[in-house]
């Protein structure tokens, strides 16, 4: 029977395949949350090839700091949903 960290290991490994392939959104409660690219993908984004833009936090543009703060919890802070027991 293969060991937890080796079952781990083996799933990232797929994603980090898949993500090589096309961009992968990930999800909490089917919300995104995170998105998983080729760093060539990345590169290019970043770098002007794409119409989109890429910036540390600490270069933000304020709008975007308003947004990302309001989206922001404090660690360790719990999320209760309605449909949840």
């Amino acid at each position: 029977m293969a060991s937890r960290s080796g079952r781990l290991r083996e799933a990232a490994r797929k994603r980090r395949f898949l993500a090589n392939l096309e961009k992968m959104v990930l999800t909490k409660h089917q919300k995104p949350r995170f998105v998983l690219m080729s760093y060539e993908y990345y590169e290019q984004m970043r770098t002007g090839g794409d119409p989109r833009s890429v910036h540390r936090a600490s270069e933000m543009p304020e709008e975007h700091r308003e947004l990302f703060a309001a989206e922001m919890r404090p660690a360790g802070a719990a999320e209760r949903y309605d449909d949840e027991s």
